[in-house]
């Protein structure tokens, strides 16, 4: 439409109906993404967060709305077992999004939707090495920043 509205501007017809489709188009979008939100609301019942809280249901998926979460990966190896934040080398140039996407895809099957929300970090995380791996290593490193 913007286009026949464009052509109709630059032979000098009027563009006043066209205006008006335009704009017609507009609220129907504009009235079915209030439809989805209201669907959504209700569905999830996100007018009222306050009944959904941790404590009142432990099985809830909104839980602890005010924490940030961590992920950590529980890794078993032949020659270790340990808790771990994952983590993957920066490429020169990569954003720092595209690098915990990347890290993610890694430890998570594919048909699990991941969204990450943000992309500045605001903190860093010293990991120590456990002595096993030190052993397998053999390096003088005791753990790295993530």
């Amino acid at each position: 439409m913007l286009k026949k509205r464009k052509l109709n501007e630059l032979e000098g017809k009027d563009v006043s109906a066209i205006d008006d489709e335009i704009g017609t188009a507009n609220k129907d979008l504009e009235q079915q993404w209030e439809a989805t939100r209201q669907e959504l609301v209700s569905k999830y019942k996100l007018d009222d967060l306050s009944a959904l809280s941790y404590d009142s249901d432990p099985h809830t998926m909104w839980k602890q709305w005010k924490h940030k979460l961590l992920l950590l990966v529980r890794q078993k190896n032949a020659a270790f077992d340990s808790n771990y934040v994952p983590s993957k080398k920066e490429n020169n140039g990569e954003p720092l999004r595209q690098t915990a996407e990347k890290c993610l895809s890694n430890i998570v099957r594919s048909e699990i939707p991941v969204k990450i929300l943000g992309n500045a970090p605001l903190s860093y995380v010293r990991r120590e090495y456990p002595k096993k791996l030190q052993k397998i290593l053999k390096t003088e490193k005791t753990g790295t920043v993530l």
